[in-house]
């Protein structure tokens, strides 16, 4: 089962995806990957990229938690003119 939680467009071409991965029950897994527009403006005509990577549901805290991290110290540099 697939299911599409989120996305962030990154250009007119590609756009991120977080797509819940359900292999079993109990196997689940965010499949966090790049898709590419292979014909502009034609919804379905996407294709998934190898750039990406899986992440099983249970390190989502964790990962949140670097990226937290990531943002307080990019703010501290932006805050300190670095």
């Amino acid at each position: 089962m697939s299911e599409i939680l989120g996305r962030l467009t990154k250009n007119t071409a590609e756009e991120l995806r977080i797509v819940l991965e359900v292999f079993r029950p109990g196997h689940e897994y965010l499949d966090i990957r790049i898709w590419k527009s292979v014909e502009a403006g034609r919804p379905g005509a996407e294709i998934q990229t190898e750039r990406g990577f899986l992440l099983d549901v249970e390190r989502l805290p964790e990962f949140i938690g670097i990226l937290a991290k990531v943002e307080r110290d990019l703010k501290a540099r932006k805050e300190s003119g670095r």
